[in-house]
């Protein structure tokens, strides 16, 4: 583990990830092979830790299932990707680590919209559609619970208005406020990314902004469905 680590850095790394537990998205026909098991023991998370902590590069740690998560909060990984079945433990350790949870609601939301061309998510979507509520009801106690939460995903290179999805998935699914969820993605994303000049109107912060037609606080879909206005770093590159 410590030598990945080193290497991943040696060529210019700026974020480690590690997959602390098993995933959704594989197309294993085996039985065993569940979102929820663990990949990593507490002794290898926390040699990634600590060997990525000394030369200043966090670690983000995909993580489904309720004992990785605790795992990987307990070794000092900076975030959990997707927390989709948190338990209170796991809650309790973010909370004391200052760990955020990153929920990714529209990954699944898009496989169980389209469906499988291939047939070779069909195992994946069926276990999303079991798990949806369960999901949904993890996170909401995560949130309601004070756990810091970014708006983000791992789904690249797909039309990005499926990442856009996210806010109103945090609100709808994941008890967000429309405030929170807005957070979510601009200033708290900056904050977890340690890049506080993003995701502010300020002075001196880098202009990237949305401007969307109406109240996105009323009407969080807003930010899908009515962009009016990007500027990236002050400069305007999309205008309706």
């Amino acid at each position: 583990m410590i030598a990945a680590v080193r290497k991943e850095i040696k060529y210019g790394s700026d974020w480690i990830k590690v997959l602390a537990s098993g995933a959704f998205m594989s197309a294993s026909t085996n039985a065993q092979d569940s979102p929820e098991n663990t990949h990593l023991s507490a002794h290898k998370l926390t040699a990634c830790v600590e060997e990525a902590r000394r030369r200043r590069v966090p670690v983000m740690a995909h993580a489904h299932g309720a004992e990785s998560i605790l795992l990987a909060a307990e070794a000092g990984c900076r975030s959990i990707e997707h927390a989709s079945f948190i338990d209170m433990r796991g809650v309790q350790a973010c909370l004391r680590n200052n760990t955020w949870i990153v929920p990714t609601f529209s990954v699944g939301a898009h496989f169980e919209k389209v469906g499988s061309a291939t047939g070779a998510q069909d195992r994946c979507i069926d276990l999303l559609k079991q798990t949806d509520e369960r999901f949904n009801s993890c996170i909401r106690s995560a949130v309601a619970a004070g756990v810091k939460v970014a708006l983000g995903s791992d789904f690249v290179g797909w039309d990005p208005s499926i990442n856009a999805r996210e806010f109103r998935f945090l609100v709808e699914r994941g008890g967000m406020t429309p405030m929170q969820a807005i957070m979510a993605g601009t200033c708290s994303a900056a904050d977890l990314l340690g890049r506080g000049g993003l995701g502010r109107i300020r002075k001196g912060a880098i202009a990237d902004i949305v401007v969307v037609n109406g109240n996105p606080l009323e009407d969080i879909s807003l930010l899908e469905t009515a962009i009016v206005l990007v500027m990236k770093e002050g400069r305007v590159i999309k205008r309706n």
